[in-house]
């Protein structure tokens, strides 16, 4: 069906054409012939029109986004390397452009995607001489910085650090450097200097998914010296953050005060990871949690109203979407209504055969069958 709108596009471009040769819509047509034709999968052929486009309107303000077409369709090939030639060819042709600047930036990515570090490396520098003023620069630098620490050239990528702080202070990629950097001296057991920048980004970057993980990291290192009070301290500073990690620090702080027979507390910080669409896997355990924790208090009722929940919310989410059948059943058996607990266990033995799940509701189903 797509295939059919592609055609159909080129062969009203082609129409367009024939009728008016020399109209100054003729470029444009002849790109987005190449262009329906890169979209419906004909690379090769893509290739061939957008080369042709270049060599009639070598000049045209398309022609940049002809040679990135050109470099994808190289890489939806396999041929990395001619989508490196391809762009350096144009940069060659057109060495100050903004246009040939945003070529150079992305070409590095393939060697970034290919891991291919050391040659990243001496395309980011390359960039950043070249286009010492470009919009890219504090992008490359960060490009640099992560590709460093690739191969472990700390030392390296601090440099690069201190210049994306004191030139670009503002810039994200500075922020993304900072992070990475700590996460760096983290994962290599330097845990004081991680900490300290972790301690920096918090300080720069406060609400941000950044302080987030800053907090949720300095948790971390806090735990592994043996420090349970400055753990929760910053996991509870994560929550006022954002993202992934905010969310991460609150099942933290739930899974703590469950373990310690806080319920009401573990409830309270399980409560806003339910809302986390990010996450369904954890928003999903989250909520099993709370119906755990009612459970445990004998409160039925609300173990079933959450345990329903789950069904309703996270019917993709196999072993949670399980437990909370499972729970639901021991409610239904706790409230007597045997009938209920036998349906819930014969919808685990189904879904799940061969598991542990399975067998752990056919037992208590015979077990359920021998009650008087």
């Amino acid at each position: 069906m797509l295939q059919g709108k592609w055609d159909d596009a080129i062969a009203m471009f082609n129409t367009l054409l024939r009728s008016y040769p020399n109209s100054e819509l003729a470029p444009a047509a002849r790109f987005y012939i190449a262009q329906c034709t890169y979209n419906s999968g004909q690379y090769v052929r893509a290739i061939d029109l957008y080369r042709q486009f270049l060599a009639d309107y070598p000049s045209s303000s398309l022609a940049g986004q002809a040679i990135e077409a050109i470099q994808d369709a190289y890489i939806n090939l396999g041929q990395d390397s001619l989508a490196v030639e391809v762009a350096r060819e144009y940069i060659e042709r057109n060495p100050t452009s903004e246009q040939s600047a945003q070529i150079a930036f992305r070409t590095t990515d393939i060697f970034v995607r290919n891991r291919d570090f050391s040659s990243a490396i001496k395309e980011y520098e390359r960039f950043i001489e070249q286009y010492p003023s470009s919009r890219y620069v504090p992008d490359a630098l960060y490009g640099l910085l992560k590709s460093l620490l690739e191969l472990g050239k700390a030392d390296d990528a601090e440099r690069v650090l201190r210049r994306l702080v004191q030139h670009y202070d503002s810039s994200q990629a500075t922020e993304l450097a900072l992070v990475d950097m700590a996460t760096y001296w983290a994962s290599n057991s330097f845990s004081q200097r991680a900490d300290s920048l972790f301690s920096v980004v918090m300080t720069r970057y406060p609400g941000t998914q950044s302080f987030a993980r800053a907090a949720f990291e300095r948790a971390r290192i806090a735990l592994a010296r043996g420090d349970s009070t400055s753990a929760l301290a910053l996991w509870r500073l994560a929550t006022t953050g954002a993202g992934e990690y905010a969310y991460q620090a609150y099942y933290r702080l739930g899974m703590w005060y469950r373990e310690r027979g806080s319920s009401d507390t573990a409830r309270a910080m399980f409560r806003p990871i339910i809302g986390y669409n990010d996450n369904p896997p954890l928003a999903a355990e989250a909520a099993y949690r709370i119906g755990e924790l009612w459970q445990r208090e004998g409160n039925c009722a609300a173990a079933a109203d959450t345990f329903s929940l789950v069904l309703d919310r996270f019917e993709g989410i196999e072993d949670w979407y399980t437990l909370s059948l499972l729970g639901l059943a021991e409610c239904a058996e706790t409230q007597g209504d045997r009938a209920k607990a036998r349906q819930l266990y014969q919808t685990i033995m189904i879904l799940r055969p061969d598991d542990d799940f399975g067998r752990t509701a056919a037992a208590r189903r015979r077990r359920l069958e021998k009650r008087p």
